[in-house]
């Protein structure tokens, strides 16, 4: 009875929990009810509680000890799982079976990544990838994409934006490591700027666990780096291959006009809107970035600016589809 009494004691602490967060969301994520979400919350910690028993889990058709609820998935019934007294144990009330997400498979891992004819699209271009280091990256409000990260009952695992940024810049490097003439270029930026050139997988790794998140998005430093860096080489005769900018941040610049004047100064000097893209890529879910970002997509040319060379993904839908394959996209609308 005790237990009962914890369990409507937690299950009510987390319906109010979510209801006051749930009223601080912007209108533009009030996409549910906040009876809907804490009606879905309370059935999952509903099952959680039918499930934890003091038992053991079935693997593989055998019973192993289990101090954690840890899914165990039986033998011709993938998605499932049932506690199972040990030998000789009884239980005083009936073992519940709870739907978990099945296993990942192969299939599910590789359709994130890129096709050869992809990967080829990306390779005739010099990659920058600045990455927005503010305070804010630290919100933990994205989700893995990959099945395998679901935790139990459905619950999809939420990461901050400074990680998302990690492994999805990670998974690019992977995916186009000795492909790339010079590699990737990564520029983490908040009050101050740093670049990073011909980093592969291992590299970005040891980059971001060094990098910790705070203070300004000061967007305009990084930016003017490396288009003053292209331009310098272009001047002195330097061969260079068209150069891909990509801008993942959660919100707005410090800056906003000196980033919208670079763009449209860039433009101005390039002989073909193919010699440089700048694409931004929006993390998380923070609404106030967005009006900015379309600003620079769609307005810049009204603005004064010779060319369009500038491409923007949402959260939605950068999260959708990871980075590697919105770069790809990118250039693929440019190169029609």
């Amino acid at each position: 009875m005790h237990s009962f009494a914890r369990a409507g004691s937690i299950a009510l602490l987390l319906f109010l929990i979510l209801d006051t967060y749930s009223a601080s969301l912007p209108p533009c994520f009030a996409q549910e009810s906040r009876l809907s979400r804490a009606a879905g919350l309370l059935q999952r910690f509903a099952a959680y509680m039918n499930a934890c028993e003091p038992a053991q889990y079935v693997h593989g058709g055998t019973a192993t000890p289990s101090a954690l609820m840890t899914p165990a998935y039986i033998t011709g019934s993938p998605g499932s799982y049932a506690p199972q007294a040990a030998p000789g144990q009884m239980w005083d009330k009936p073992v519940t079976t709870v739907r978990l997400p099945a296993p990942s498979s192969d299939h599910n891992r590789q359709e994130h990544l890129l096709t050869t004819l992809e990967l080829g699209k990306l390779t005739r271009y010099d990659i920058a990838i600045l990455i927005d280091c503010s305070g804010s990256m630290l919100t933990r409000d994205c989700r893995l994409r990959s099945n395998s990260s679901l935790m139990p009952f459905g619950w999809p695992q939420e990461i901050s934006r400074f990680d998302w940024c990690r492994d999805e810049t990670v998974s690019l490097a992977q995916q186009t490591s000795g492909l790339l003439r010079q590699g990737i270029t990564l520029v983490p930026f908040s009050a101050r700027t740093r670049r990073y050139t011909g980093a592969g997988p291992e590299d970005i790794e040891r980059i971001f666990r060094s990098s910790i998140p705070w203070g300004a998005t000061n967007l305009a430093e990084a930016l003017k780096g490396e288009l003053d860096r292209y331009f310098q080489d272009k001047d002195s005769g330097v061969s260079r291959a068209p150069l891909m900018i990509a801008v993942i941040t959660d919100g707005l610049p410090s800056n906003r006009r000196a980033v919208a004047n670079l763009i449209k100064e860039a433009a101005s000097r390039i002989n073909s809107p193919d010699d440089i893209h700048i694409t931004f890529l929006q993390v998380g879910q923070d609404c106030t970035g967005t009006n900015f970002l379309r600003e620079m997509d769609d307005r810049l040319v009204a603005q004064g600016a010779r060319w369009d060379i500038v491409s923007t993904w949402l959260a939605g839908e950068l999260n959708a589809i990871g980075l590697p394959r919105a770069l790809v996209q990118s250039v693929s609308y440019r190169q029609q």
